[in-house]
């Protein structure tokens, strides 16, 4: 049986509707077939939350966490150029 590698993140922001806008923005992310790597993503209130389980190991894990973390960080920046409201 394969050991699950389990990871976390909670982003708490400023309004819901950034919260909401930015869950939206990675969403797509939940849609990546396969059973090795698993990526849930939903708002909360002011909070972004993303779960992350992986069979592939530890290396994998963090991969995933970096470019989920960079996603997060485009969706960030658009929505501070194009809004200012972060």
């Amino acid at each position: 049986m394969d050991r699950i590698q389990e990871a976390r993140i909670v982003l708490e922001y400023s309004r819901e509707e950034v919260a909401d806008c930015i869950a939206s923005a990675i969403s797509p992310d939940n849609l990546v077939p396969g059973t090795d790597i698993k990526v849930e993503t939903w708002s909360t209130e002011r909070e972004v939350q993303c779960t992350v389980r992986c069979k592939k190991g530890l290396g994998s894990l963090l991969s995933t966490l970096d470019d989920l973390l960079s996603a997060i960080g485009v969706a960030e920046g658009t929505l501070d150029a194009m809004h200012g409201i972060l």
